[in-house]
């Protein structure tokens, strides 16, 4: 049962991870002229995937925080039931935070960088 739990949890990650790539790949493709734009006026490929990291963050820190305290109570009410407890630590939701944040910031990092690093007279050409 361990298994089959673990097998479906690592499958909804990968397609989670999928579904925030293809939602990266969206938004970078959309702001494409924007970019090109903004590379013609002399910024960096830093300050235009800081641009795009900050579109994304707002709603990965609100999901997070109204997520935390959901699974913290749901886990405790459900080792509860348990005869041999163990208890829930921080380190535990630290690690998960920071696996998602990781993630997010890989995925959108990859996208921007690509887009950043076309020559935006051709980007701004096809617009």
């Amino acid at each position: 049962m361990g298994r089959i739990i673990l097998s479906f949890s690592i499958l909804t990650m990968i397609i989670a991870a999928i579904g925030l790539y293809g939602l990266i790949s969206f938004v970078v493709r959309k702001k494409n002229k924007e970019i090109g734009i903004r590379k013609v006026l002399g910024a960096s490929v830093f300050s235009v995937t800081g641009l795009i990291l900050k579109t994304f963050f707002m709603p990965i820190a609100t999901a997070v925080l109204i997520s935390l305290p959901v699974a913290y109570y749901l886990s405790h009410e459900w080792l509860k039931g348990f005869v041999y407890r163990i208890g829930l630590n921080i380190g535990l939701f630290a690690f998960s935070i920071a696996v998602i944040l990781m993630v997010a910031v890989l995925s959108i990092s990859r996208q921007t960088i690509q887009a950043a690093l076309t020559n935006p007279a051709h980007t701004l050409k096809h617009e």
